[in-house]
C-alpha cells in the first residue's frame, strides 16, 4: 500500500541528526509542517500520509543506524500507519518480523533499536515475530490477522513482503466469510460498548456508531476480499451506487478532518469530541456560521 502524499512530501525533511535532541528537534518542525498545512487547507489525506512518511523517514534512519538494514529482518508498519494513515498523535505500531535463528542472533541489536524509539515520547507499539509465530497467532486472533493484511513495508526485501501478504491472505486460518463474520461481531461488541447518550453529546470519532473505525471495517472486507483498499472497488462490483459512495467518501473525509485537530487541540491521541474541545477543534476546522452564535454550533448540527 503506497503513501498517499501528493505536493506536501517535497516539503517534508529528513532526519539528519539521530541524537535524541535531534530526532526531538525533526519530529517537532514536521508536526509543526503539518499542523500549518492542515490550516491552509490541505487536503486531509496528503497529511496523514505525510506523517506516515516522517515516520517512515525516521524508522528507516534508525533501522539503518542500528546496522538492521544489513540483516535477513524486515521493518512493517501495521495498523493506522500501515494504512498511511498517521494523525498527529496516533499510535505507531510496527513488526519487526524474520525467521526466529536470525532474530534471536540480533536480538541485542533489536533490543537497542525499540529502547531508542521510547526516547522520543513516540507511542510505538512493537512486535518481534517470526514468520511461524505470525501464522499462528493469526489463526487464533482476528485482530492479528487483521493487521497483516494492513502491513506496509519500510525496510524490507520484496521477497519477503511477498511471503507475508501469502501468510496475511491464506484461507486456510480464516476464509472471506470467516473474517466477515469475526468482523461483523467485533462491530457490535463495539457498539454496544459506545451508543450511548454520553456518546451522542461527545461522540467516539473513531469508535461510535458511524465514526471512522466501520470505514475502517468496510475497508478491511475490500482488502481482504478484493485485494484493494480502494472504495470504489464497492461500486464497481456493484454493491454500492455512485451516490452512495460519494456520501460515504465525504463522510470520511469529514471525520478525518475532524480527528486531526481533535488531536492537536488535546495534545495527545484523543478520539472522543468532548465538550472543552468542541469550540478549538470547530475554530481550526473554519466553522462560521453567521447564524450561528459560536462556531461549536454550526460545527456540531
Amino acid at each position: 500500500m503506497a503513501l498517499i502524499t501528493g505536493p506536501i512530501s517535497t516539503e517534508l525533511g529528513e532526519p539528519k541528526d539521530l541524537s535524541p535532541a535531534g530526532i526531538r528537534d525533526y519530529l517537532k518542525a514536521q508536526h509543526q509542517l503539518l499542523a500549518d498545512a492542515f490550516s491552509n487547507g490541505i487536503f486531509i489525506d496528503y497529511l496523514l500520509g505525510g506523517r506516515a512518511m516522517v515516520m517512515d523517514r525516521l524508522l528507516s534512519a534508525l533501522w539503518a543506524d542500528a546496522d538492521l538494514h544489513e540483516q535477513p529482518l524486515g521493518l512493517f508498519a501495521v495498523g493506522g500507519y500501515g494504512r498511511g494513515e498517521l494523525h498527529p498523535y496516533s499510535d505507531i505500531d510496527i513488526l519487526i518480523l524474520g525467521e526466529q535463528s536470525v532474530i534471536d542472533a540480533c536480538a541485542e541489536a533489536i533490543s537497542a533499536f525499540t529502547t531508542r524509539l521510547w526516547d522520543f515520547n513516540l507511542d510505538i507499539g512493537h512486535a518481534v515475530r517470526s514468520f511461524d509465530d505470525c501464522q499462528a497467532l493469526a489463526r487464533d486472533d482476528i485482530t492479528i490477522a487483521t493487521s497483516l493484511i494492513e502491513c506496509r513495508p519500510i525496510s524490507a526485501k520484496i521477497e519477503m513482503l511477498k511471503q507475508l501478504e501469502a501468510l496475511a491472505f491464506d484461507d486456510s486460518g480464516w476464509s472471506t466469510e470467516t473474517f466477515y463474520h469475526a468482523k461483523v461481531q467485533e462491530q457490535e461488541d463495539r457498539f454496544a460498548k459506545h451508543d450511548d447518550s454520553d456518546n451522542r453529546l461527545e461522540p467516539d470519532i473513531k469508535n461510535a456508531p458511524g465514526g471512522l473505525r466501520d470505514l475502517h471495517t468496510i475497508i478491511w472486507f475490500i482488502r481482504r476480499h478484493f485485494r484493494t483498499t480502494r472504495l470504489i472497488t464497492l461500486v464497481d462490483a456493484g454493491l454500492l451506487t455512485q451516490n452512495e459512495f460519494r456520501l460515504l467518501d465525504e463522510a470520511e473525509q469529514f471525520l478525518k478532518r475532524t480527528r486531526f485537530p481533535l488531536h492537536i487541540a488535546a495534545g495527545r491521541a484523543q478520539n472522543r469530541l468532548l465538550f472543552d474541545l468542541q469550540a478549538s477543534v470547530a475554530k481550526m476546522m473554519g466553522f462560521h456560521d453567521p447564524h450561528a452564535k459560536k462556531p461549536i454550533e454550526a460545527f456540531m448540527k
